[in-house]
């Protein structure tokens, strides 16, 4: 650090870091911010332990410190500031009284949880969540939307893992704006970024097919496969889908990708010998579906083989939950750059920092030191990459990670956030530009009064400003895809490709306005020549499970207990249900209790009226009779499958005829018997009443 940046540095801290009060002193020497002073003297205390510091009746706010924030033993003050830094009012004005914590360690182990009271706030204000914490981080303020706020008592609550002067403010719309964009345009950054999650979805796959479904266990075919992704077209039209959350695009095209890759890239004759022992296995589901790629391969039907392998031997339902565990990253890294800590961390590795700036004290683009001092931060993702990793296996039905294998997931978190800092960084030009494209349709929604009050359907008393924004861009995805436009432009005139902001907002205003679908659909026709209606419902609706009334088996009693409960929701257009339950039943002498469940996950596509849907329902547990004692768990899975529902159905029948997996073990004088797996083919027909929403 050179002379003059510790000039500064000393400067800064001196003004505003170190927090000199002056007791005599009961308003600041900053007009900017007038407060009267609710911490009459500093609070100091040695915290060594959980520890809570001042109180919200005294002194308007309360510090919970938890157990092992600090490296050791640490004495933490707390105080009003005497001297305020100059507040910018078209960003914010200040609420409440300002409170400064200071310490030996500026970056912490475990988050400090703030609590403000912020008592000239007006209910509406925090109600709508204009209200946020403030914080100087040197050379400017930074705003920090809190965990919660509660109106009735006027406080606002965050977390912070860093010594901070902290205050409140209500932060002007211009302001929310600008940080809404910078978050989205991230976000679509974070989308983007996806070839390495498909990469592995495809990976996975294909492994799952050569293995588990074929027997094969050839390590070759495998990596040729792997290593043709980058320069196929039908892979980047996988990739594509995935990154516009396409399910059911995906699937389809993985599966053919899938079954295609396997025929053209395993030996003829290793393929028929793993297809001849597949389709003499008894009880086996794929069997048919084994004989008859036998059957194209033996007259030379690449092609026809492939279609076999990816339609009916493809494990369907492994692959929808595959996508969906790669759209939780993809949704966890979004969410990841909307946290203020993650932006701090990454501001400080793009320009460097000395000390104030969020505590970190670092120099330009030095990554390691950067994730050193996150700490906290950097133990909590690691915590949550564990966490998914724990549930992505037991989704799949692997075994649980080894301690070897955790160590590596946690070492992959610094690798990713490196790898995604520095893919920010070579992009900034592009996102400015791109966050300024995202303001200026903003600006349109402005002037088109649709962030007004009260105008276009828009109540701020239930929806923050936010919420409706992004409930906007979610509905100009639609308006895009119903015009048969590719993009939406800021030129003034709609062209083949591109919908101007112009007629985007007027079809906006229409989808918002009374009778908007109505009306929006009479725009389409009339100005664009499309009817977007189709045959399908049209908005959302649920599917609630009607099942038959229950045999004599104790089977079917669980089936009842299990969908009477269950339901699909289904909003613009998708669904992914899971309802968990605790299910007993009683037949004859035999007892069954445990846990049961329903996975549903699809699309529906409105012009088209197609339902597209995958299911598993199954149960865990132990029963008890005259014969013995005994665990059992049963899982019925099926392939995709298909129906049309239209306005003015009441009713549909959905068979989830697919794969029965009954996992057994009994209880005998020597203890459990080991647990013995048979598959079978089978399932339920579960009917639905269909409830469409106003």
């Amino acid at each position: 650090m050179n002379a003059k940046r510790i000039l500064l540095f000393v400067l800064s801290f001196v003004l505003f870091g170190c927090g000199v009060s002056n007791p005599d002193s009961q308003k600041p020497a900053n007009p900017d911010w007038e407060y009267e002073k609710t911490i009459a003297s500093p609070i100091v205390e040695k915290v060594e332990t959980a520890t809570t510091l001042g109180d919200l009746e005294e002194n308007k706010m309360e510090i919970a410190i938890p157990e092992n924030t600090f490296d050791a033993s640490t004495e933490v003050t707390v105080q009003n500031p005497s001297i305020v830094p100059a507040v910018d009012a078209g960003r914010f004005t200040p609420l409440g009284s300002p409170v400064e914590v200071t310490s030996s360690q500026k970056r912490l182990n475990a988050p400090m949880t703030i609590t403000l009271k912020v008592p000239e706030a007006s209910e509406k204000d925090l109600k709508t969540e204009s209200v946020w914490a403030v914080y100087y981080n040197g050379s400017d303020w930074d705003m920090i939307r809190p965990i919660t706020t509660d109106a009735e008592a006027k406080t606002i609550t965050f977390e912070s893992y860093h010594m901070s002067l902290w205050g409140t403010g209500k932060v002007s719309v211009e302001e929310r704006v600008k940080k809404y964009t910078h978050s989205k345009t991230l976000g679509e950054m974070a989308q983007e970024q996806a070839d390495d999650i498909v990469d592995k979805i495809v990976e996975q796959a294909v492994d799952n097919l050569l293995r588990v479904q074929l027997g094969m266990s050839d390590e070759s075919a495998k990596y040729k496969i792997i290593s043709s992704l980058a320069n196929d077209d039908d892979y980047a039209e996988i990739l594509d889908a995935f990154r516009r959350n396409d399910a059911e695009g995906f699937n389809k095209k993985l599966m053919v990708f899938l079954g295609k890759k396997v025929a053209e890239n395993v030996e003829k004759s290793a393929l028929e010998s793993a297809l001849k022992n597949l389709s003499s296995k008894e009880g086996v589901e794929y069997a048919e579906a084994a004989a008859e790629a036998l059957g194209y391969l033996y007259e030379g039907d690449l092609e026809g083989a492939a279609e076999v392998l990816g339609g009916k031997i493809a494990d369907a339902f492994l692959i929808t939950k595959l996508f969906k565990a790669g759209g939780e990253i993809v949704q966890y890294n979004i969410n990841l750059w909307k946290d203020s800590e993650i932006e701090a961390a990454y501001q400080a590795y793009k320009n460097g920092s000395d000390d104030y700036f969020w505590g970190y004290n670092v120099d330009k683009g030095d990554f390691g030191a950067v994730y050193d001092q996150m700490k906290g931060i950097a133990v909590r993702l690691e915590s949550e990459y564990v966490e998914r990793e724990i549930r992505r296996r037991e989704n799949l039905g692997l075994s649980p990670p080894t301690d070897a294998q955790l160590r590596e997931v946690r070492e992959q978190v610094r690798k990713d956030l490196e790898k995604q800092f520095e893919t920010r960084l070579s992009k900034e030009d592009e996102l400015a530009k791109e966050e300024e494209r995202l303001r200026n349709l903003i600006d349109a929604f402005t002037k088109a009064k649709l962030l007004e009050d009260e105008s276009f359907g828009y109540d701020d008393d239930t929806e923050t400003m936010e919420e409706r924004l992004d409930n906007l861009l979610s509905t100009v995805k639609k308006i895009v895809k119903d015009t048969k436009r590719k993009d939406w432009t800021t030129n003034t005139f709609t062209d083949k490709d591109n919908l101007s902001v112009g007629d985007l907002v007027s079809l906006l205003q229409a989808w918002n306005s009374t009778n908007g679908k109505d009306l929006y659909n009479t725009m389409l026709k009339e100005r664009f020549g499309v009817d977007a209606g189709g045959i399908g419902i049209q908005g959302d609706f649920t599917l609630i499970s009607f099942p038959d009334p229950p045999t004599n088996s104790w089977q079917s009693q669980i089936f009842e207990q299990i969908l009477t409960k269950a339901k699909i929701e289904v909003k613009d257009g998708v669904f992914d249900s899971t309802k968990n339950i605790t299910v007993n039943t009683t037949w004859g002498p035999k007892l069954f209790s445990g846990t049961g469940w329903a996975h549903w996950v699809g699309t529906y596509d409105p012009a088209t009226g197609i339902l597209s849907i995958t299911g598993e329902i199954g149960w865990d547990g132990s029963t008890t009779s005259d014969y013995g004692d005994g665990k059992e768990k049963i899982v019925y899975t099926s392939p995709t499958k298909e129906v049309k529902i239209t306005p003015d159905m009441k009713r549909v029948s959905i068979s989830f005829i697919g794969t029965i997996t009954s996992t057994t073990s009994d209880l005998e004088d020597g203890g459990w018997t080991k647990p013995w797996t048979r598959s079978d083919e089978g399932g339920p027909t579960v009917q639905f009443d269909i409830e469409i929403q106003d």
